[in-house]
């Protein structure tokens, strides 16, 4: 017997149905998910304070070209909290419902795997 379609805003999350479209992944994926993506930042580059969509999901940065010179130069705030958390291999996880910014301040490009996932808390 074929299997059932993912129900929309239920299984798709979880799962990525082999052949279907971007276009109709997205159009049964909650607002809380997104896809993953390379995401840069330039040298001497800044990202203005801002805030996510919602708080159902938290965001994940895995450092996959951060200079070792440029990693205490690169900074993350979060709701008023500043950090230096990017490294090669290293991930990053926050809550991106709450302001934050970023600041490169190194001499090379940062690049970061981003994603989204749920927020442990708020699972049904």
């Amino acid at each position: 017997a074929a299997a059932a379609p993912p129900r929309p805003g239920r299984d798709a999350p979880r799962a990525v149905v082999a052949g279907t479209s971007l276009v109709a992944r997205r159009a049964r994926r909650p607002p809380s998910r997104r896809d993953p993506a390379a995401d840069s930042a330039r040298p001497q580059a800044a990202i203005r304070p801002h805030t996510g969509p919602t708080n159902a999901r938290w965001t994940l940065h895995l450092g996959l070209v951060v200079a070792d010179a440029d990693a205490p130069r690169i900074s993350l705030t979060v709701a008023g909290e500043r950090r230096t958390p990017w490294a090669q291999g290293r991930v990053v996880l926050f809550d991106d419902s709450y302001e934050h910014a970023v600041e490169h301040l190194g001499a090379e490009e940062r690049v970061v795997l981003d994603l989204s996932i749920e927020h442990p808390g708020l699972r049904g």
